[in-house]
């Protein structure tokens, strides 16, 4: 996911407004047409997760590609400020906010699906 972030630098953009813009500026039925076309991928792409892990209960692979969809976008969001604070963010006291957002991403990303797919049946975590 990080290589593919890496050569789309326009995709986390365009997905973390995608709500804003797209579902908000649309009537119902277009917005629900939407909304059902992506459950449809999600629903396939997450049972194909759950072939591969067995751990993944029924449903969990669409509950993993969602959590994974959004620490990527609230991620990005912490790691591109607005143009109005980018020469402040050069600042020793804002070294907190800067994150490096390949490096976190893939960090958090890893320990999201290990958790996951490390989870025994019957564990209850």
């Amino acid at each position: 996911m990080v290589r593919f972030v890496r050569a789309h630098p326009e995709f986390l953009p365009l997905a973390a407004n995608c709500r804003g813009m797209l579902e908000t500026n649309i009537g119902a039925e277009a917005a629900l047409a939407y909304k059902q076309s992506v459950g449809v991928r999600l629903a396939q792409i997450g049972a194909r997760l759950e072939a591969l892990f067995p751990m993944l209960a029924k449903g969990q692979g669409v509950g993993l590609l969602m959590a994974s969809y959004a620490l990527m976008i609230g991620l990005w969001q912490i790691s591109d400020p607005p143009a109005c604070l980018a020469a402040a963010m050069e600042r020793p006291d804002m070294r907190m906010f800067r994150v490096d957002l390949e490096k976190q991403m893939g960090a958090v990303l890893v320990n999201l699906w290990e958790g996951a797919t490390m989870r025994r049946e019957g564990s209850g975590t």
